[in-house]
């Protein structure tokens, strides 16, 4: 599967070769030169298929999987410093531990959603939102997010996201659609 940051490379790049491919068969058709009106065209065009291929092949590689209590998730901007993991589950709280091994940058969780999936696969949000608090290098903290308190917690999961953006529009694992696949586990199996 595509890592996060090659998934946002080549988000930029087809975004910049089809916005080129349509201002040069703009100039094309403007001048009246037919074959590059073409050749700007099946330059967007192949450019969209490479996108359209590895972003299919995101939700095709994404298998379901619920790491075990104690692992954690990692997500990526340039590098995959943000760490997740559920370090308690009781009925209508899950508490989460944010870690960074960043050398230098702060991480945001707030920039995350967390959804509770029970064994039914019925979804939960969480009723409450992670402070804006950063996560600096070589730390972490505790957060308790607060869910229904009906859920039964046996077989259930923490689904964790980036909030909706235009990381929706990044091919690969960067992808909250496809990072929805990789769940946490909140009771020991």
């Amino acid at each position: 599967m595509l890592p996060p940051f090659l998934g946002q490379l080549l988000t930029l790049a087809v975004g910049g070769i089809v916005l080129g491919a349509l201002l040069l068969a703009l100039l094309a058709g403007i001048r009246g030169s037919w074959f590059f009106f073409r050749v700007s065209g099946l330059t967007g065009l192949a450019a969209l298929f490479v996108y359209g291929f590895f972003f299919g092949m995101g939700f095709l590689l994404a298998g379901d999987r619920v790491l075990p209590l104690g692992e954690a998730v990692r997500f990526c901007g340039l590098d995959c410093h943000l760490h997740v993991q559920v370090s308690d589950a009781r009925p209508g709280e899950v508490v989460v531990r944010f870690s960074s091994n960043a050398a230098r940058a702060p991480e945001w969780p707030d920039q995350l959603a967390f959804t509770l999936v029970d064994a039914q696969g019925k979804r939960f949000r969480a009723l409450n939102q992670v402070p804006h608090r950063s996560v600096g290098p070589e730390e972490s903290w505790l957060y308790t997010l607060r869910f229904p308190e009906a859920v039964e917690l046996t077989g259930a999961s923490l689904m964790v996201t980036w909030k909706s953006g235009i990381d929706y529009l990044v091919p690969g694992a960067g992808n909250p659609m496809v990072q929805s696949h990789t769940r946490l586990a909140l009771t020991p199996s």
